[in-house]
């Protein structure tokens, strides 16, 4: 048996919470829906830059710590009801925790608030610790003793959903909860700012007019169990991660290594790329990124390419929560029978051989390739099927 399965997933993003009402909300998409979100404005030395943010929840610069902790507790709790886990069984479930932030945003929070006291405090203490994010859910639900917390760039949850796969199979633990959380803080800002990798206008992946992607904040929880219930309806299959050494911030444009990371999760889950019939793309907006998945996709399925679609014009590039709130969204697409499109973005294949689908489609039955690429060189593809 390679296969786990979904007992519950459920996300928090700028369209909502996962489920039903969200997902009829992609069904007919408000053009607004793909447009640019509101600015957030940041004092950068003497200047003022403004970004655009999809938002999880309202921002108030004045509860940043409150906020931090609702979505990520709230997630959680979430998740664990609606897979029904009792007291014991937390205890044997391992914790996956994943984000590519952290508690950054707490950290810039406490500075600013030392330096409106004393105009001289510390400069910014970097001792951000991902595993205290996952040491306070775990003695906060009663978690057993394994699991990780995952940093892996725009690839962390997905790598987390990897992990969490392998202990189940061996059987170290009987469930398995994922987490994601991804909030809005300076530094992820100013840095892609400084890269000038932030869009104007719109988000728009694998078409001719992209020109940089939109900040986005998720939050997401997934639990995982080796058997199937009356009630599931999503099974992770399996997958691959493998470092790109092309580029710090791209992969190889060519698609020489994404053709190699889809193919091994392909064989890793025993699926054949012929039976794949959609494909859930990273799919970020930026130049070489787009042509690196793009010419990936050709090479694996040539002619033959199953449906693909892109999410983060909806609800921007979650990075290190992108893995599991894009699959929590399709996860409530299926559930109510279509697969979603993008009305406007990425219809024409001309430059660059991908076209997006445009309308929702009849979803069907059998394997879907999500695929996960992020700085650092980190590919990481997922093969889930809807059953």
């Amino acid at each position: 048996m390679t296969a786990v399965y979904v007992r519950s997933l459920v996300s928090r993003t700028s369209l909502g919470d996962s489920g039903k009402q969200l997902a009829e909300r992609l069904r007919t998409p408000d053009p607004a829906l793909l447009g640019l979100p509101p600015m957030l404005a940041m004092d950068c030395e003497d200047q003022q830059i403004r970004v655009p943010v999809h938002l999880a929840s309202a921002y108030d610069p004045s509860s940043i710590k409150a906020r931090f902790y609702t979505l990520l507790e709230s997630i959680v709790e979430r998740a664990i009801n609606e897979a029904n886990l009792s007291a014991s069984d937390l205890r044997r479930t391992g914790l996956f925790f994943s984000s590519s932030s952290s508690d950054v945003c707490l950290i810039e929070d406490r500075f600013a608030k030392d330096v409106a006291v004393n105009a001289d405090a510390v400069s910014l203490d970097w001792r951000c610790d991902i595993d205290n994010v996952g040491a306070h859910i775990r003695s906060k639900f009663g978690f057993g003793p394994v699991g990780m917390s995952v940093n892996t760039a725009c690839a962390s949850s997905a790598n987390a959903t990897l992990y969490a796969r392998g202990e189940l199979l061996v059987g170290e633990i009987d469930h398995a909860i994922v987490v994601a959380l991804e909030t809005f803080n300076a530094t992820t800002a100013l840095g892609f700012h400084s890269l000038d990798l932030l869009t104007d206008s719109a988000m728009r992946p694998f078409d001719e007019r992209r020109n940089g992607l939109i900040l986005g904040e998720g939050s997401a929880a997934m639990v995982l169990s080796r058997s199937a219930d009356s009630d599931t309806s999503l099974a992770v299959l399996g997958g691959a991660s493998l470092t790109d050494t092309h580029s710090i911030s791209a992969s190889n444009p060519d698609g020489s290594s994404i053709e190699v990371v889809i193919r091994k999760a392909l064989a890793n889950s025993d699926v054949e790329a012929g039976s794949v019939w959609a494909v859930k793309s990273h799919g970020t907006a930026s130049l070489l990124n787009d042509e690196g998945e793009s010419a990936g996709l050709t090479r694996v399925f040539g002619e033959r390419l199953p449906m693909v679609s892109a999410l983060k014009p909806y609800i921007g590039h979650t990075f290190g929560a992108s893995g599991l709130c894009e699959l929590s969204i399709l996860s409530s697409c299926l559930a109510e029978g279509f697969w979603p499109g993008t009305p406007g973005i990425g219809a024409d294949e001309a430059e660059l051989g991908i076209s997006l689908v445009q309308q929702a489609e009849n979803a069907k039955a059998g394997p879907i390739l999500l695929n996960h690429f992020g700085f650092g060189g980190v590919n990481t593809c997922l093969v889930v099927s809807n059953v």
